[in-house]
């Protein structure tokens, strides 16, 4: 993931804590990473298009 990261415009995750974690990172990053975002996925209806969508509203 570390060689993926810097190349998204923006990353998605369910999973809080690697997403709060991420965050604490790019605070400190040699480099600019992506927007970084939890998302919901049963409250987006489990549909993947449903899912970005909700989560760059």
């Amino acid at each position: 993931m570390a060689c993926y990261l810097p190349d998204c415009d923006v990353f998605l995750s369910e999973d809080r804590r690697f997403v709060r974690a991420l965050q604490r990172v790019k605070e400190a990053a040699p480099i600019p990473l992506p927007e970084i975002r939890w998302v919901d996925i049963e409250a987006s209806g489990g549909r993947v298009v449903d899912v970005i969508a909700a989560a760059l509203d």
